[in-house]
């Protein structure tokens, strides 16, 4: 998966601004339920399931930390 996919995915339900590096909940840009949709797309798009047992959740939270989860699953 790109980051122009992680990109195009979030600002489907973006309220501002964003880039590689920002806290997609503390910056506003995504609410939770939101952020749950984000989630179920990128599994959806990348064909991988998102097991946040396994990760570090505040990773998840900027496009950065979403490609290195979902380029890191098998």
């Amino acid at each position: 998966m790109t980051k122009e996919e992680i990109i195009n995915i979030i600002k489907e339900k973006a309220k501002k601004d964003f880039n590689e590096t920002t806290n997609l909940i503390a910056e506003g840009i995504v609410d939770s339920i939101d952020f749950i949709y984000i989630i179920n797309r990128l599994e959806e798009v990348s064909q991988k399931e998102i097991d946040f047992l396994d990760i570090d959740p505040n990773n998840a939270l900027s496009i950065k930390g979403l490609l290195e989860i979902i380029n890191g699953l098998e």
